[in-house]
């Protein structure tokens, strides 16, 4: 069991997303395109990560190891999605992106729980997603990416 005589929740666990896996969710026409999340964006910051993936396996042993009882999980790669200038395609990999997290983490472990991805080219899109996370996926929130292709601030009047 993963609870301790004191509680222990990871509040800002990054995965390595599984580009191959997340794109069997992408709908049409946006699943003949190839690549997304670049490694190293327009804005100049490297965000490879050292290790190749981490499989749901990878995060319950550790749990298990170290006494987490929850862990909140955020992207890596995906930090760069706010510089996606195109907002259909944004709005398409944020769905996509969020389903996976869905499927392959928080359904194979109720341990674990999905901050939704959210495509802020488009404000509208980005509540529709956001309701859609929380009430169907059971997700505990949603992550504004801090770096935009267009450096407005979260405070202009557009959101």
């Amino acid at each position: 069991m993963r609870m301790g005589t004191i509680r222990i929740i990871d509040a800002n666990g990054h995965i390595r997303e599984e580009v191959g896996e997340i794109h069997d969710f992408l709908e049409a026409p946006f699943n003949a395109r190839k690549f997304f999340f670049p490694p190293w964006p327009g804005d100049g910051r490297y965000r490879r990560a050292r290790i190749s993936s981490t499989p749901v396996k990878l995060w319950q042993d550790y749990m298990d190891a170290v006494g987490i009882e929850k862990a909140v999980l955020y992207p890596t790669l995906g930090l760069s999605h706010g510089l996606i200038q195109e907002a259909d395609w944004a709005c398409a990999l944020s769905r996509a992106y969020n389903s996976w997290l869905h499927e392959r983490f928080m359904k194979a472990d109720g341990w674990l729980k999905g901050f939704a991805l959210l495509p802020i080219q488009d404000p509208e899109e980005a509540t529709k997603e956001l309701r859609r996370c929380v009430n169907e996926l059971g997700m505990v929130g949603g992550l504004m990416p801090a770096v935009t292709y267009n450096r407005k601030p979260y405070g202009s009047a557009e959101f």
